[in-house]
């Protein structure tokens, strides 16, 4: 029986090469859209990386973001696009610096993790999830973030979970990040 890093690796790769066989339909300076066999899909032209930061093992930063497609601010972690020349763990990094105006120096400590795909169906992305551990005075001192980010707070992982039953986070790849470390780390 193959292991669960095994499969997703195996559907990393079957994308893969989806996406090199498919025919570009239309494109713009943020995604093409693909099709194959009369299946279309939306792909973006940058890698994505989203971060977990975790403060003292006992809380989470989640970001306010603007989405004016939804005509609200939506709770959600830290992510965005890899730029050209960029190594994932860079890309994390500045993500983070961005969104939440906490700059950290040293790459090893953002800890990739197994990634999700994004929505099997029309959008099989597979963003690179990094894991980074903080302390309180890294929260206390960082900076403004962009003005893409309404708010930066840090809450409990009781309070992220009420945030998630009472529908305030409902951005589903930040639910299943949080949910997969809840669920590996235990948390009750």
């Amino acid at each position: 029986m193959e292991s669960r890093s095994e499969s997703c690796k195996k559907s990393i790769l079957n994308y893969k090469q989806w996406v090199n066989s498919a025919k570009i339909r239309y494109s713009n300076e943020w995604f093409n859209v693909l099709e194959k066999d009369s299946y279309f899909t939306i792909e973006h032209k940058e890698a994505q990386v989203m971060v977990l930061p975790i403060v003292e093992n006992s809380k989470i930063i989640l970001v306010k973001a603007r989405r004016p497609v939804l005509g609200k601010s939506l709770w959600e972690l830290p992510a965005g696009g890899v730029k050209h020349g960029e190594c994932y763990n860079e890309a994390a990094r500045r993500e983070m610096a961005e969104e939440t105006g906490i700059k950290i120096e040293n790459l090893s400590r953002f800890h990739e993790c197994q990634s999700f795909v994004l929505a099997s169906n029309r959008m099989p992305m597979f963003p690179r999830i990094f894991i980074i551990d903080l302390n309180h005075e890294e929260f206390s001192e960082k900076f403004e973030s962009d003005n893409e980010i309404e708010q930066v707070k840090i809450f409990s992982f009781y309070a992220v979970k009420k945030l998630i039953v009472s529908g305030e986070l409902y951005a589903t790849l930040p639910i299943a990040v949080v949910s997969r470390f809840f669920f590996t780390k235990k948390i009750s």
